[in-house]
């Protein structure tokens, strides 16, 4: 008697970026849930705001990036977590911030937050997220990068694209 395994579902396709992530899937996770865990650190006023703009989605490919090139390198540690909670906080920021350069209304199918609170809140919620994210860099021990950011709002950046 013979067996057929030949399945007649259309095989499974996974993404490029799916199957790269996969090398450091745990680390992304904890990464995402680092993100969602910020609103604490924020007044409970602004809580709900900062919610929104840390959990509104996106690929994290700023923290995929840190974390690959952790694992480049021998191993993912928590510094390099350290590193892609931070390098998504910034990258947060700045789109909050572009968001409101470009009068943008929605990002991600999902309204913007300057379309929902206005130019004003948004403004100085992105500087918040911005601080934050600067601030939870300077309190790392390891103090070696601290020049490239502080020079990194002169570097061009945003400003390029105006």
């Amino acid at each position: 008697m013979e067996v057929s395994l030949r399945s007649t579902a259309a095989p499974l396709k996974i993404s490029p970026l799916t199957r790269v992530a996969s090398v450091v899937q745990p680390q992304l996770d904890e990464v995402s849930a680092r993100i969602g865990r910020q609103t604490e650190a924020f007044d409970p006023a602004i809580e709900g705001y900062i919610s929104y703009a840390l959990n509104s989605g996106g690929k994290r490919m700023r923290p995929l990036v840190a974390l690959l090139s952790g694992a480049a390198t021998g191993a993912v540690t928590k510094a390099h977590i350290d590193l892609a909670v931070i390098v998504e906080l910034i990258h947060l920021a700045t789109l909050v911030h572009d968001d409101v350069m470009d009068e943008a209304e929605r990002r991600r199918s999902q309204p913007t937050l300057n379309a929902r609170w206005g130019n004003a809140l948004s403004v100085l919620l992105g500087d918040s997220l911005f601080a934050h994210a600067l601030e939870r860099r300077l309190h790392r021990r390891d103090h070696s990068n601290a020049a490239t950011l502080r020079s990194a709002p002169g570097g061009g950046g945003v400003f390029s694209d105006h």
